[in-house]
């Protein structure tokens, strides 16, 4: 029978419910709701467990963290080895533990070791503070794994999405993003496998957050659990469609540690990754394998671009010669696009993106092919200040007849600059694998007014020609090396 009202209403301080099996909530109750408390929490319970893949939802949620009154939020609640299912609209719901100065409270309160499927959405979150989830199975779900609203969680050691291998029809993907995040307030999302999801991996909208930027390290993002084989999510990898600070804070993707694991963002349906939106700025990407498997000595091709940069963001750095380089390789389209979309309108130039210490179309130790489609970095449309520079640009080829295999591909039509320099194209840093080679090396098909430099670069090994000019009137190129190389 299901009752009319939650399974448990906990409104006293550090109540700890331990091995239960909880169902028969209202429809739109909870099977336990804690209510404005501090401590305690639900220990090794089973919370509306279906035993057949014909069981329908019943409650709306399965464990509640809610206010009791303006300042009456839950603090320090753990909810610990867990099975939570068919719940209508959360697994688990947290609410607001904003305080009366408008800024939320440190929650500290933690989601660990937890089963959550075939629910609504997995954990939901809306001003909850900084709420640890860590070492969850998340999957089945029928939104996304982890929806946040204006707080920043930290997701650790989970698992989120599905590996379609040999499961039954008791279990499917997420239906929408591994973990979706919005609002002002900055997630840590820290090794984690996020993969089969129906829509992105991860995917981000935020504006205005004010303490600290986005840190996404160490994560494997559309393949399986060790990065050896592609278990595509649906939409993009991660897609941040808009990010705004209101302190300068950065996104930091990848840290930058030899010891580190690095994030490997492959065989993702659409891009690796896109960053878009005139919202978006102030992002560093490092120490990542796009396209690649963990240990960039293979292709894992994402279905698009490994990195696509459009519609009105700014100060992206991709790369950097103080970071751990980035592998961008094997991808089924480009490495790096930057080009607003033919219908984004006005405001979507693209300004201030640095493309720096890549290893583009080739293996982490630049010693073999692991080309991308036909480009390996494109430059296209209206872009301002684009900087390619120290870069390894390699194996590129069309992928049907009729294409011609570019290294860089330059056809921008805005003031610029835009500026090639130093980067080994064509070839690896010690001249020894000329069948690195593009076809060409580098196409410049328009450009105005000198807006296009090309400085200082050994072109090297490509098939056809090393530098290809039918447009762009004024580039400057200048102080190249051109031709075969012996080492």
């Amino acid at each position: 029978m299901v009752a009319s009202e939650h399974g448990f209403r906990v409104e006293s301080d550090q109540v700890e419910i331990r091995d239960l099996v909880i169902t028969g909530a209202g429809p739109d109750k909870a099977q336990v709701r804690f209510a404005g408390v501090t401590g305690g929490g639900v220990f090794d319970c089973f919370i509306n467990p279906e035993f057949s893949a014909g069981a329908v939802l019943q409650s709306n949620y399965g464990i509640w963290l809610a206010r009791n009154g303006p300042l009456g939020f839950c603090r320090s609640i753990q909810i610990k080895d867990c099975l939570i299912m068919a719940a209508m609209d959360a697994g688990v719901r947290m609410d607001s533990t904003v305080n009366f100065t408008g800024f939320p409270t440190l929650s500290t309160s933690s989601v660990t070791r937890c089963s959550i499927l075939r629910c609504g959405i997995g954990i939901s979150l809306e001003e909850a503070g900084r709420v640890n989830i860590e070492e969850c199975t998340i999957d089945s779900n029928n939104s996304h794994g982890i929806f946040a609203k204006n707080c920043g969680p930290r997701v650790d050691k989970c698992t989120i999405g599905l590996e379609p291998v040999g499961l039954s029809p008791f279990y499917h993907p997420n239906r929408g993003s591994g973990i979706w995040v919005e609002g002002n307030e900055a997630p840590i999302l820290g090794n984690n496998i996020i993969c089969g999801n129906d829509g992105n991996g991860v995917t981000l909208q935020l504006l205005g957050f004010r303490i600290g930027g986005p840190i996404i390290f160490g994560n494997y993002i559309g393949t399986n659990k060790e990065g050896t084989a592609a278990r595509p999510n649906g939409g993009h990898g991660i897609a941040i469609l808009s990010h705004d600070t209101a302190d300068g804070s950065s996104t930091i993707l990848g840290r930058n540690s030899p010891n580190e694991r690095p994030n490997v963002i492959s065989g993702n349906a659409l891009n690796g990754i896109l960053i878009s939106g005139v919202n978006t700025r102030d992002l560093t990407l490092a120490n990542s394998r796009i396209g690649t498997n963990a240990a960039g000595t293979a292709a894992i091709p994402n279905g698009f671009a490994g990195i696509a940069v459009n519609d009105g963001a700014r100060d992206i750095r991709i790369g950097s010669m103080s970071e751990q380089p980035n592998v961008i390789s094997g991808n089924l389209n480009q490495g790096i696009v930057i080009e607003p979309s033919r219908f984004a309108g006005d405001g979507a130039v693209v300004r201030g993106v640095t493309v720096e210490n890549c290893r583009i179309g080739t293996t982490f130790d630049q010693a073999f092919d692991l080309g991308n489609g036909r480009v390996g970095i494109a430059i296209r449309r209206e872009v301002e200040n684009a900087v390619v520079r120290q870069c390894t640009i390699a194996a590129t080829y069309p992928i049907s007849a009729g294409g011609t295999g570019v290294g860089v591909e330059l056809s921008p039509t805005g003031p610029g600059p835009i500026q090639v320099s130093n980067n080994f194209i064509g070839t690896n840093p010690s001249y020894t694998a000329l069948i690195l080679g593009n076809q060409y090396g580098i196409s410049l098909t328009s450009g105005t007014d000198g807006s296009v430099t090309v400085q200082q670069n050994t072109i090297a090994g490509n098939e056809l020609r090393g530098i290809s000019v039918t447009g762009g009137a004024g580039a400057l190129i200048t102080q190249n090396s051109i031709g075969h190389v012996t080492a």
